[in-house]
């Protein structure tokens, strides 16, 4: 599956782009906003694990998100 990723700053509004990130973790280091581009039918289900979130792809791809999940006060 060909994927496209944007993780927009929400401090800043810089945008950056993954193109096919294949088994690359996206990791999050300030309040973002994560947009997969890809119709919701193609996405299996969503797991949180502890700060982390796994987006898991009907085709088998697991999108991990590290650090969506703040702990309490880290991005402040």
């Amino acid at each position: 599956m060909s994927l496209i990723i944007d993780v927009i700053s929400r401090k800043t509004s810089v945008k950056q782009t993954l193109i096919n990130p294949g088994d690359v973790t996206v990791v999050i280091y300030e309040p973002s906003v994560v947009q997969v581009h890809a119709q919701a039918s193609a996405v299996s289900r969503y797991v949180r694990e502890g700060n982390d979130l796994l987006i898991y792809m009907q085709d088998g791809t697991v999108i991990p998100l590290q650090r969506l999940f703040p702990a309490s006060g880290e991005y402040r």
